[in-house]
């Protein structure tokens, strides 16, 4: 099941009225599960609150395991 972070990136991306929309999600432990989930549904994502190495290396590591996996084919 999507959690509300997830939920509401894609009820953004869907009823924004720009023809490519960027969604905001902060880079906390929290985020990095809905910045796969929202990568994987094809959003585009704007990563915020990087504070550390360790956490900048999470993130990478977060989008980059969506990045090759059909939309269609992500289990989310």
């Amino acid at each position: 099941m999507p959690t509300p972070t997830v939920i509401q990136a894609v009820r953004l991306w869907e009823t924004a009225a720009e023809p490519d929309p960027s969604v905001k999600i902060p880079a906390l432990r929290q985020g990095l599960a809905a910045i796969t989930a929202a990568v994987a549904r094809g959003i585009s994502v704007n990563i915020t609150l990087i504070f550390s190495l360790d956490r900048y290396r999470a993130v990478i590591k977060a989008h980059q395991s969506r990045l090759w996996i059909p939309p269609r084919a992500a289990v989310v």
